[in-house]
């Protein structure tokens, strides 16, 4: 196995590269798609609670 092999990896769905995850999604497109809208939301709640904060 080449050591950046990740099929066999016990992190990642089996005979898949994708590393498994709390949504399910064993497509890589599908996951990094699902990670950006979830990174866009987490920081846009972030910023309401700074906004609140401060004013």
């Amino acid at each position: 196995m080449d050591k950046y092999d990740a099929t066999n990896d016990h992190y990642c769905y089996q005979g898949s590269s994708t590393l498994i995850n709390k949504l399910g999604i064993k497509n890589i497109d599908d996951l990094e798609s699902a990670e950006r809208k979830v990174t866009v939301l987490t920081i846009q709640n972030n910023l309401l609670q700074l906004i609140y904060i401060l004013f």
